[in-house]
């Protein structure tokens, strides 16, 4: 309940919206008394934790607000700060993007509880996933052009092991493969790319990736 709240934090969230966050299509026939009574225990539970007369949980219309102030919440503090990096990375200073971008990302790790398993847990879980993954794979391009190619290898070996469907990823990796010398290994990245996609998704990979598997046979001739 808090998540659901918290995600939309100083926004109005519906009794409807909750119902169908906490249990999707199947909710009980007291889902919306039910949601109620989380909200109460919720209240009091704030109140005590925090010894304050009044509950930061208000009631709007036909549904209830959680009041955050700015900065209070670590996901707003960790969007800020990747927005912040993003500029810099794009606005000619890499390195001091860089810097701050990996300290964010080192602070923040972008998942929910992982033993938390309603409807609204696990859509949460998804976009923060991906949110922290997308701000990573802006980092290592930075990176990337700042010729760290070699330290960066190990790295993205890791991730496209646990995202192995991800474009960008392998993209990187690739590239700091070939940029370290290790052309061959950078074209057994692509094969394996490309047989992932067929087997799994049958397609073929994008425009993208064959203009940089070209390159990179371009390179091993050279």
């Amino acid at each position: 309940m808090l998540i659901a709240l918290l995600l939309d934090a100083n926004r109005v969230v519906t009794v409807d919206q909750l119902v169908e966050g906490l249990w999707d299509d199947e909710p009980p026939t007291s889902a919306r008394a039910r949601v109620q009574d989380l909200i109460s225990r919720l209240r009091r539970k704030m109140c005590e934790v925090s010894e304050r007369i009044a509950s930061p949980i208000q009631t709007v219309g036909a549904g209830y607000r959680i009041v955050v102030g700015a900065g209070q919440l670590d996901l707003d503090r960790a969007r800020n700060q990747i927005g912040s990096a993003r500029v810099l990375l794009t606005g000619g200073q890499p390195l001091s993007g860089v810097r701050l971008m990996r300290a964010t990302l080192q602070d923040w790790e972008g998942t929910v509880q992982p033993e938390l398993t309603a409807p609204i847990v696990r859509r949460a879980d998804t976009w923060l996933s991906e949110l922290r993954l997308a701000a990573m794979e802006d980092c290592i391009d930075a990176e990337l052009s700042l010729s760290q190619h070699q330290r960066l290898v190990p790295e993205l070996v890791d991730l496209v092991q646990r995202h192995p469907l991800r474009e960008k990823l392998r993209a990187a990796l690739m590239i700091a493969l070939a940029k370290s010398g290790r052309v061959a290994d950078a074209l057994l990245v692509y094969n394996d790319w490309r047989h992932l996609l067929v087997t799994e998704l049958g397609v073929e990979p994008t425009p993208r990736m064959r203009e940089l598997h070209t390159s990179i046979l371009d390179w091993q001739e050279r």
